[in-house]
């Protein structure tokens, strides 16, 4: 059949490694479990400081805004002040 290898390995799937097809034994199975276990890996660390960049955004854009509202208020106040005389 044609799923069958010369050593008399029968395989469901094929895993193409350097264009070398390997049988579907429990070596290559604990191998594949390692690379996906390594991609899920960095993919969720990527994810995760994608997630920390987006966040550190969103503080400084905040604080941003923050310091303009202060800011204004502060001018608000002394343009008060100054013409007045009395600081509330």
């Amino acid at each position: 059949p044609f799923n069958t290898f010369r050593n008399g390995y029968i395989v469901e799937y094929l895993v193409e490694k350097n264009g070398e097809f390997a049988p579907l034994d429990n070596r290559v199975l604990e191998a594949l479990q390692r690379a996906r276990y390594e991609k899920l890996r960095f993919t969720s660390l990527d994810n995760f400081l994608v997630q920390i960049d987006r966040e550190d955004r969103e503080k400084r854009e905040k604080a941003y805004k923050l310091s303009l509202e202060m800011k204004s208020d502060f001018y608000k106040k002394w343009n008060k002040f100054s013409t007045t005389k009395t600081f509330t």
